[in-house]
């Protein structure tokens, strides 16, 4: 993508996604300077105590990850929700095509996707879940939600049939 629009990652993000949809406080991991405004993360120990997860440290390289190190806040989560409800337009902007939607949200791989975390009936379209067997999902979904959940304890998904958008953050301070 770089190569293609002669643009870094961050700046095609937030040129072609984040500005358009309205995503004003939506970046890659902020520097150590600020990253005491994140969310704690809390695991587990092994008898059961919650422990506190040290933050990423953002590592300085001469590239950008695709693949996760974003970082947003429960309003921003929502805008992108629901432009992805909307097939890719909100407030009468067109971000996406509805092909590309289509694409995203297509089960490229249709089985196997966390099963390792006792999730089943899920499926991978590009960069998200997608719900292919409602019947063996533990969440309440229909088939064709698609939904993905990040690091500090974030959540959003969408479900087409229901019309439905949903952010849930469940860490924080």
């Amino acid at each position: 993508m770089e190569v293609a629009a002669g643009q870094s990652f961050p700046e095609i993000l937030q040129q072609r996604i984040f500005q358009p949809v309205g995503m004003a406080h939506t970046e890659h991991l902020p520097p150590p300077e600020r990253q005491g405004e994140l969310a704690r993360v809390y695991t587990q120990d092994k008898n059961g105590d919650l422990v506190l997860v040290q933050k990423r440290i953002r590592e300085e390289k001469d590239w950008t990850p695709g693949g996760g190190g974003l970082v947003s806040t429960a309003g921003d989560y929502m805008r992108f929700g629901l432009m992805m409800r909307g097939q890719g337009i909100l407030e009468g902007v067109r971000i996406l095509e509805p092909d590309t939607i289509a694409e995203m949200t297509h089960p490229h791989v249709e089985s196997g996707v966390l099963v390792g975390q006792s999730l089943e009936g899920l499926g991978w379209g590009l960069g998200m879940s997608v719900v292919v067997d409602s019947e063996k999902s533990i969440t309440i979904d229909r088939d064709g939600d698609f939904w993905w959940a990040g690091y500090y304890g974030t959540y959003w998904a969408v479900s087409p049939d229901a019309d439905l958008v949903g952010v849930v953050f469940s860490q924080g301070e």
